[in-house]
């Protein structure tokens, strides 16, 4: 979303981003707020700024933005410890893991283990 896109939106309207910080140009929106062109920004996550270490959309009062955790409800935080505690189990039980990111590498590692204990 860049400053051509910021400028075809309705004026006053509100810019909401949950996605990644790169799909938003970001110095285009704090320029858009302000000009008043946008009421006010939401972000879930953005970019660091290197220079000054504090995000120039900070300083105004119209943005919120918060730290990649905009979908952390109740119900997903206890859903995510209900699934930990359930590959927990299925690792004492000597089950499958349902939720591995990396399962290349953990079947790896299985067959590596069970070639070194035979």
């Amino acid at each position: 979303i860049d400053a051509e896109a910021i400028g075809l939106m309705k004026p006053g309207a509100y810019l909401v981003n949950t996605a990644r910080d790169t799909l938003l140009d970001e110095d285009a929106a704090a320029d858009a707020l302000a000009s008043g062109h946008l009421a006010g920004v939401a972000l879930d996550l953005v970019s660091p700024s290197p220079t000054t270490g504090r995000h120039r959309l900070l300083a105004n009062p119209n943005v919120i933005i918060t730290t990649h955790i905009g979908g952390a409800t109740y119900e997903t935080l206890h859903h995510a410890a209900a699934m930990a505690v359930a590959e927990i189990e299925r690792l004492e039980a000597g089950e499958p893991l349902l939720n591995v990111a990396n399962g290349a590498q953990l079947a790896a590692r299985a067959s590596a283990g069970q070639a070194g204990a035979g």
